[in-house]
């Protein structure tokens, strides 16, 4: 069976908790993530087998070995990141909301473009 390669943004609580539970799914690896505080993760990601390792979400994105992104940052940053990860051809999962606007359809110019090249992107309830 063939694995998805993918990549995670946030490594906070909930990111933690999301990894920790992905690992129990045989389908996916969990190639590389992204955290502003990385370089004090390093016992963490190795303990659960993450061998690369971002400050900046934006490297990540430049990968051509991932498949998929897990977006698990602080709310405020959905948004850009979301839209960042459409931009880059990326495959997304996100944590709710995805946006800090009110509407109900949250403005997001970057994902228009991404539509027509057909990106999914996924939004989880935890």
């Amino acid at each position: 069976m063939k694995k998805l390669r993918c990549g995670v943004i946030g490594l906070g609580r909930v990111g933690k908790m999301h990894v920790e539970n992905m690992y129990l799914l045989p389908q996916l690896d969990i190639i590389c993530a992204a955290d502003y505080f990385i370089e004090e993760m390093s016992d963490w990601l190795y303990s659960v087998n993450i061998t690369s390792g971002y400050k900046n979400y934006q490297e990540l994105l430049q990968r051509d070995d991932i498949e998929a992104v897990f977006i698990f940052t602080s709310t405020d940053m959905h948004e850009e990141i979301v839209t960042a990860a459409a931009q880059a051809g990326q495959h997304s999962f996100c944590e709710k909301p995805l946006s800090m606007q009110e509407d109900e359809q949250p403005a997001m110019p970057g994902l228009s473009p991404a539509q027509a090249q057909g990106v999914p992107r996924h939004v989880g309830c935890t």
